[in-house]
């Protein structure tokens, strides 16, 4: 019997096929784990030729059923039922997008679960200390966090990897599923932070079983999605990459800047290159069109925006919806970070034959989507469409690109790489006509936004136009910007904050729209409509109730 076993779960995601290959390729040729050692578990309906790949390397393969309650990443809970897993007494449980340097050593695996802390304060200890009171958990210890030394509560840890050992599979069979049921009804109180239910369910069952985790070392379980890598203390050899989505169109992992942790990422991309070449995960889309109350799409098949426009009928469709209200006939509109025209098509419809839109898309491949869509609307005539990269400054930029979430493709400076097409909003005054207000800019870049503001200070000083920006703390830093910073340029220019409080994807139109006093009480990740305080009293959508 194998000293240890690795297991993963995977659903059916191009995304996940390619992360899973990374995990059980480095897992055997850089960690050096025998494949006997390795065990997937296919949810229904994944690509039998995931299967077929990882039975040539002598991977095994387990179908299973999606786990019925909670968020997707709740599918990892199938591994609790797994027999091949029950039957062994030393277990690691991990994402599939783990890159494995160096294998688990056998004398981590003692009387306690381990794992590592989480990265960052999510949810933060101002949410779970209610909901651990009202569990019956008052006095849960505390700990803090592997980046930026916040605090947390102690079982709150990283649920990318679990070392288990001794019956503890077993033990945690019922009240983990348990646990994540409680808090699946009560996910309102945390808020967009319910996307974390499943490891606070985890940090649930292990205070009822009256146990503490035993944190791993940081390498063990080293995230490269952020870029915040830099405030992370690792003194020994990364043994193990958390790449989340942090690669790019070729399938490689992305450098950090941290010289320890970017000589494990260039020992994973030497070893990986070769064999990415023709990889079927990594082929072009598959195309299909989608009809959506706003028209007709071409997008691809499994990504995100497809998946929203099956779903709910729109793109964030509450957010569109509030968005629309600003606009009449005869607007101008710009929209920057227009991807494949999900916004760009609704807002030429508002604005009439009378309006005009300038759509600015940087990826090539949606670019092609969004003239595509626009002809197929019937609105062609009414936009302008670029394929630029917005910034303050132009330079050489990288495309970092998932295959199943394309709108949340973020742009990498980086030296040696042939150049974007980069401008500045003011560069685009001259598409405008000078006899239509510039109503709206909608700016959705990924973390690039106060740069694209700071490229639009002729157009924000004559037009005054309402500003709808994505807030994303984490995806600003990543830019080389923080809150504040966006914050301060829009109160310098004399702007007030508003967001919707009401559902953001759903299969109605209705919004909520509450003033804040400042971007943070927006939270960690939402929409801002920025509006000029001079036209507070004169934006119909404001005064009819706030609300639809």
């Amino acid at each position: 019997m194998p000293e240890i076993l690795y297991s993963c779960v995977v659903d059916a995601s191009p995304v996940l096929y390619h992360q899973t290959m990374v995990w059980a390729w480095t897992a055997i040729h850089l960690a050096g784990i025998d494949p006997s050692q390795l065990v997937v578990h296919l949810v229904v309906g994944s690509d039998d030729r995931l299967r077929r790949d990882l039975a040539r390397i002598g991977v095994r393969c387990i179908p299973v059923q999606p786990f019925a309650k909670g968020t997707p990443s709740c599918n990892k809970l199938v591994q609790l039922d797994s027999e091949a897993l029950l039957s062994h007494p030393r277990v690691v449980l991990s994402d599939c997008d783990i890159a494995w340097i160096a294998p688990v050593d056998g004398h981590l695996f003692g009387g306690q679960p381990r794992a590592k802390v989480v990265d960052l304060a999510n949810p933060p200890l101002e949410l779970l200390e209610p909901l651990f009171l009202e569990a019956g958990f008052p006095d849960a210890a505390t700990s803090i966090t592997s980046i930026g030394n916040q605090a947390t509560l102690h079982n709150n840890c990283n649920g990318g990897l679990y070392l288990l050992s001794g019956g503890w599979l077993r033990r945690l069979q019922e009240p983990w599923k348990r646990w994540l049921d409680w808090v699946e009804a009560r996910a309102v109180q945390l808020g967009p932070y319910s996307v974390h239910m499943f490891q606070v369910s985890f940090a649930l069952a292990m205070e009822e079983l009256g146990a503490r985790v035993e944190h791993l070392p940081l390498e063990y379980n080293f995230p490269t999605h952020t870029n915040r890598t830099a405030e992370c203390s690792v003194e020994s050899d990364i043994r193990a990459l958390h790449f989340h989505r942090a690669y790019d169109t070729s399938g490689l992992l992305l450098p950090t800047g941290v010289a320890r942790v970017d000589k494990a990422v260039t020992a994973v991309n030497t070893f990986l290159w070769p064999r990415f070449a023709g990889a079927w995960w990594m082929n072009g889309p598959e195309l299909v069109t989608r009809e959506s109350v706003h028209g007709r799409f071409r997008t691809r098949r499994y990504d995100h925006v497809t998946q929203q426009l099956e779903t709910y009928g729109a793109h964030t469709r509450n957010e569109l919806a509030m968005v629309l209200a600003f606009l009449r006939p005869g607007d101008q509109v710009i929209d920057v970070g227009a991807h494949i025209g999900t916004f760009t098509v609704p807002f030429a419809r508002a604005v009439g034959p009378e309006g005009r839109v300038v759509s600015v898309e940087p990826g090539i491949d949606a670019f092609d989507l969004l003239l595509e869509n626009l002809a197929l609307n019937g609105v062609l005539e009414r936009v302008r469409a670029e394929c630029a990269l917005v910034c303050e400054h132009p330079g050489a930029y990288r495309a970092a690109e998932t295959a199943d979430h394309t709108s949340a493709t973020y742009y990498v400076s980086t030296e040696g790489v042939p150049s974007l097409e980069c401008l500045q909003l003011d560069s685009l005054a001259a598409n405008l006509d000078s006899h239509r207000p510039l109503r709206l800019i909608k700016i959705d870049v990924e973390g690039m936004e106060l740069s694209v503001l700071r490229s639009a200070e002729a157009l924000i000083t004559e037009h005054r136009p309402v500003l709808y920006v994505e807030v994303v703390s984490e995806q600003l830093l990543r830019g080389g910007s923080t809150v504040a910073e966006l914050e301060a340029f829009l109160v310098d220019r004399h702007y007030g904050f508003f967001r919707n409080i009401g559902e953001r994807n759903s299969t109605n139109d209705r919004y909520e729209i509450l003033r804040i006093a400042t971007l943070d009480e927006g939270g960690p990740f939402f929409d801002c409509l920025a509006i000029p305080l001079e036209r507070l009293s004169e934006e119909p959508a404001l005064l009819s109730s706030s609300s639809r």
